[in-house]
C-alpha cells in the first residue's frame, strides 16, 4: 500500500508538504506543488487513510465516553441527557469503561490518544492527575460529568457535593435525629471528602461533636450499605444514617431488617442520588435527588462549545433537591 513517505520520496517534497497537501491542512504551497503531489498519488495509487487522518485532524465527530466500572444506577440517565444533546447534530458515541486504579485509568488514556475523538466526556471516574496532563497535553477537549475536582482549571458538570452532604444531615437535625450516621462514602475521592464535610458542618452548626467513627468507608455499592447496617446496629448505634448512593440506602435497609429493625420507626435512612431504585423499595427511600439527565445534558453542551470555540465556558453545578418519603420519621418528643 502506498504511504506519504513513497510519494514524498517520488516527488522529492517533504513528508510534511504532502500531508498538506493529501488532508487540505492549509494553502501554504503553490498550485504546481498540489499538482505535482496530487498527479504522483493517483499515479502510486495513494489510498486516504481515513482512520489515520482522523487522528491527526481530530475531525471524526466522535465523542467518547468514558464511564466507571463501579456499581452504579444513575449512568444510564446521564447518558440518555447526553444523547439527546446530539439530538440532529452529527456525532457518534463511543463508550468505554474505567475504574478508580490506575492500570484502568492508562489504558483508557491510551485508548483516547489513539482514538480519533473530537472530546471526551468522563463520568464518575476520578482520573489521577498524570493521566489528566496527557490529556491535556494531546487538547483534547474534556468534560467531567457528575464528578468534581478541587482543580478549578477542569472543567465539570455535577451537583455540589458539599451542600449535598451538609442538606441531606441538616433534614434529619430538624427531625430531631441527633445520632446520625454516613455510610458508603468514599473518603478517598474529592466527591466523598466534600459529602463529609457537608456532614460534619452541619453537626457543628447544630451544636454537635462530629464523631469519626459514625462515617462507615465505602464504594457506594449495595454491600456496603449492608455492612454498614450490622456496623450502626452492632458497634456505634444511630438513629439515623445517609445512604452515600441508592445502592448503597437499599443496602442499609435490606441489612437493618434482615437484622429485625423496622424503618424507620427503629432506624431512619435518607438516600443520596434518587434514581428509580429509591422509590421502588418498601418503605420508599427519603432522597436527595440529583438531576442526572440534566447533568448528561449540561455536560454535552459545555464540551461541544468548547469544542466550536468562540465562547467562554465554565464548570457547572446542577442545583438537586430533598424529596420526603416514608424511610426517615421523626424522634418522638424532639
Amino acid at each position: 500500500m502506498t504511504t506519504i513517505k513513497d510519494i514524498a520520496t517520488y516527488t522529492g517534497f517533504s513528508v510534511s508538504t504532502v500531508s498538506r497537501v493529501l488532508n487540505h491542512l492549509d494553502n501554504r504551497y503553490s498550485k504546481a506543488t498540489e499538482a505535482k503531489i496530487r498527479a504522483a498519488a493517483e499515479h502510486l495509487h495513494y489510498q486516504k487513510n481515513q482512520a489515520a487522518s482522523e487522528l491527526v485532524t481530530r475531525q471524526s465527530k466522535t465523542i467518547m465516553l468514558v464511564i466507571t466500572e463501579n456499581s452504579t444506577n444513575f449512568t444510564a440517565r446521564l447518558i440518555d441527557g447526553i444523547k439527546a444533546s446530539l439530538t440532529k447534530l452529527d456525532y457518534n458515541l463511543l463508550l468505554i469503561y474505567a475504574g478508580n486504579d490506575m492500570d484502568s485509568q492508562i489504558e483508557a488514556t491510551n485508548l483516547i490518544l489513539m482514538r480519533p475523538v473530537q472530546g471526551v466526556i468522563i463520568v464518575s471516574v476520578p482520573f489521577a492527575e498524570r493521566e489528566l496532563a496527557r490529556i491535556k497535553q494531546a487538547q483534547i477537549p474534556l468534560v467531567f460529568a457528575s464528578i468534581n475536582y478541587a482543580n478549578q482549571d477542569i472543567l465539570s458538570v455535577a451537583s455540589d457535593d458539599w451542600a449535598i452532604g451538609y442538606q441531606a444531615t441538616r433534614y434529619l437535625l430538624d427531625q430531631g435525629h441527633r445520632r446520625i450516621g454516613l455510610a458508603g462514602v468514599d473518603i478517598e475521592s474529592y466527591i466523598g471528602q466534600e459529602r463529609t464535610r457537608g456532614y460534619r458542618q452541619a453537626l457543628l452548626d447544630a451544636g454537635l461533636t462530629y464523631v469519626d467513627r459514625r462515617v462507615f468507608a465505602g464504594d457506594y455499592s449495595w454491600q456496603a450499605g449492608k455492612d454498614a447496617a450490622h456496623y450502626f446496629v452492632h458497634q456505634e448505634p444511630v438513629s439515623a444514617v445517609i445512604g452515600a448512593s441508592d445502592y448503597t440506602a437499599v443496602g442499609l435497609l435490606n441489612g437493618a431488617v434482615k437484622l429485625g429493625l423496622s424503618v424507620p420507626t427503629d432506624l431512619s435512612i435518607l438516600s443520596i442520588d434518587g434514581t428509580d431504585l429509591s422509590e421502588m423499595v418498601q418503605p420508599a427511600l427519603t432522597v436527595i435527588k440529583q438531576d442526572f439527565y440534566k447533568m448528561g445534558v449540561d455536560s454535552m453542551r459545555l464540551l461541544l462549545g468548547i469544542i466550536r470555540g468562540g465562547g467562554q465556558v465554565q464548570s457547572q453545578v446542577i442545583p438537586f433537591k430533598l424529596i420526603e418519603r416514608a424511610s426517615v420519621s421523626p424522634v418522638e418528643g424532639a
